[in-house]
């Protein structure tokens, strides 16, 4: 996805991924591409910085209690500043259920189609 997100819109994009072997794929294919403006991260999404970032794109990388840990560090990482959150997949309906998400979707919690979500900004 940080590949697609890169090529589409210009922007840095940056990919966090626990498995070694996706991450050197994904690492080798950008780099087949010439692409410096796309990097990815080995590492535990629940440990990451999420402090740089604007916009997260969630696909359903985990669900339960893991998923939920990881959005409880987004939402501390990012408070104050206005943020966008993504979600394809199962992983919908927990994003519509976090108190610090609005979503403009008649249907946020859908499965099947791409859903957003604005960071609530919160007081310091």
């Amino acid at each position: 996805m940080p590949i697609l997100v890169h090529l589409l819109t210009g922007v840095r994009a940056v990919g966090i991924e626990i498995e070694p072997a996706y991450c050197r794929v994904a690492r080798k294919e950008a780099e087949r591409l010439g692409l410096s403006g796309v990097s990815f991260l080995e590492g535990d999404a629940r440990t990451a910085d999420y402090r740089p970032g604007t916009v997260f794109y969630l696909f359903t990388p985990f669900v339960g209690e893991m998923l939920q840990d990881v959005l409880d560090r987004l939402e501390e990482q990012v408070k104050g500043r206005a943020v966008t959150v993504c979600g394809y997949g199962p992983c919908n309906p927990r994003l519509a259920r976090q108190g610090w998400l609005r979503s403009e979707d008649a249907d946020p919690e859908h499965e099947f189609k791409l859903a957003m979500f604005t960071g609530a900004r919160h007081l310091p």
